[in-house]
């Protein structure tokens, strides 16, 4: 990935002669998003669950070019290729994978070319006759225009709690390495590290809790490893990127005043620094862009509506198969995996199944001494990761159940595998335990079974399906999309 990401750096460059980062981020909060942001931050920092299992998080995104009515001019696809394995470098540590889920999208309009106003008809316009759902839409534009009707816009993004699904990049700003990953950022809920308004009070320079001045829990970007930020900007960061600033911050709290030289971290993303130098997130950024993903992005994103999707079906195994492997192989599926294969692998070892959905390894699965073998959560199907044991590998003493796809729209598949002969009963559940549909009631054999249903008939939101089987209830999540 790295030496990609070098050996392109001067195609990009060349791809887009003469970008210079010169435009200013459109992206801005109103006091009503600061009032939304505060009480999501407060949400997820009250929530005391275990972090998510580390995964593959795939990113399907759809490129938008605006070229003229000719189909002259516009940005270059392979050039946004680069830029798009650039982006899942940099997010590489969260597990985001971006990926191209269909051909360009050319859009042939002169009125277009010649600039987008930002909040203006024409966005809105362009995005409803173009967007797609369920994936990133990227809109790639020669000019984007501020209020006034001046090109100045380097790029803008929508909040995850405003709607929408979809990024503006100028052309001119698109490889300056750091334009994009900004805007992504803030689709993923960060906050400018100089935020205030009349709702968030500018940050205090100081980050020790005993001191009356601590405020970066509350104030600015409502994160304490990112340093308080006075406004960065190319008026006082100078080329080599230095900060130039001579503002102090002053808190009245303390007495006497505390009076502080502020110590802005040029190097952060998310602020306006120049371009070339912001090239890094910090740890609490990081948490706080998977905090948004699970929150609402995850529900909005279909890496399996995509051509181009790195996803695949369920995969079942051929029964009783002896599989010798004389290389390393690996199995991967958008939905489950379930096997009772033999497998031996020796020289050299290692077997992975990599399931969206769940492995179900049924009695006669073993791989022989000497073998290597992986089963986990890939992330295909944008599932939400579970504490319960029987989400990877149902265990052959107690009842399992699991749901796939899930998050559903429509058709989707119950598994469940039972410890042995008895009476099982599975039912969909409304959130406030309302009984929508009795799915089984019955006697089965003991060992693995599934059936098929279709949801579209549901609303969205959160169901329980519920397995009751010898005594033990299992109960599942599942999430319905529109």
């Amino acid at each position: 990935m790295k030496k990609l990401i070098l050996s392109s750096a001067l195609l990009l460059m060349g791809l887009w002669a003469g970008a210079q980062n010169i435009k200013l981020c459109g992206t801005d909060a109103t006091p009503l998003d600061d009032s939304i942001y505060v009480a999501k931050v407060a949400e997820f920092n009250a929530d005391t669950t275990t972090p998510p299992v580390m995964v593959t998080h795939y990113i399907p995104v759809q490129y938008h070019i605006v070229r003229r009515s000719d189909g002259t001019g516009g940005a270059v696809a392979d050039a946004i290729d680069d830029l798009l394995a650039q982006l899942s470098d940099q997010l590489d540590t969260v597990g985001f994978n971006f990926f191209r889920c269909e051909d360009p999208n050319y859009i042939d309009a002169d009125d277009y070319f010649a600039g987008v106003q930002q909040g203006s008809t024409m966005e809105t316009d362009i995005v409803t006759d173009h967007a797609r759902t369920g994936v990133l839409n990227i809109f790639f534009v020669p000019s984007l225009l501020d209020d006034n009707g001046t090109d100045t816009i380097c790029g803008f993004a929508r909040f995850p709690w405003q709607g929408g699904n979809y990024i503006f990049i100028h052309n001119d700003c698109a490889a300056d390495g750091s334009t994009l990953l900004h805007q992504v950022g803030h689709y993923f809920g960060l906050y400018h590290t100089h935020h205030t308004s009349s709702r968030i009070e500018a940050e205090h320079v100081t980050r020790s809790e005993a001191d009356t001045c601590f405020n970066c829990l509350t104030a600015g970007d409502l994160l304490c490893d990112t340093e308080a930020d006075p406004g960065l900007s190319a008026l006082n960061v100078d080329a080599m990127c230095n900060y130039l600033g001579i503002s102090k911050d002053t808190c009245n709290l303390s007495s006497p005043p505390q009076i502080l030289d502020f110590t802005p971290d040029v190097t952060n993303v998310m602020s306006l620094a120049p371009a070339n130098c912001r090239k890094t997130l910090t740890a609490g950024q990081l948490d706080r862009m998977l905090d948004f993903y699970f929150d609402s992005r995850l529900m909005q994103l279909d890496p399996m509506g995509c051509t181009n999707s790195p996803c695949y079906d369920d995969v079942v195994l051929p029964i009783g198969m002896d599989t010798t492997i004389t290389a390393v192989k690996t199995i991967r599926a958008s939905g489950s995996i379930t096997s009772i294969e033999v497998i031996d692998v020796s020289t050299p070892p290692g077997v992975t199944y990599k399931a969206g959905g769940f492995v179900c390894l049924n009695p006669g699965f073993e791989t022989v001494k000497g073998s290597i073998f992986q089963a986990f959560i890939e992330g295909c199907t944008n599932l939400l990761p579970d504490d319960e044991p029987d989400f990877l590998v149902i265990p052959k003493e107690k009842p399992g159940l699991v749901i796939a796809p899930n998050p559903v729209s429509a058709e989707l598949t119950f598994w469940f595998k039972l410890p042995r002969e008895g009476r099982a009963r599975i039912q969909v559940l409304s959130s406030t335990g309302q009984v929508i549909q009795v799915l089984a009631d019955g006697l089965y054999q003991e060992g693995l079974h599934s059936i098929n249903w279709n949801a579209a008939s549901l609303r969205s939101g959160m169901y329980f399906v519920t397995l009751q089987h010898n005594g033990q209830l299992t109960v599942q999540k599942m999430v319905k999309l529109e």
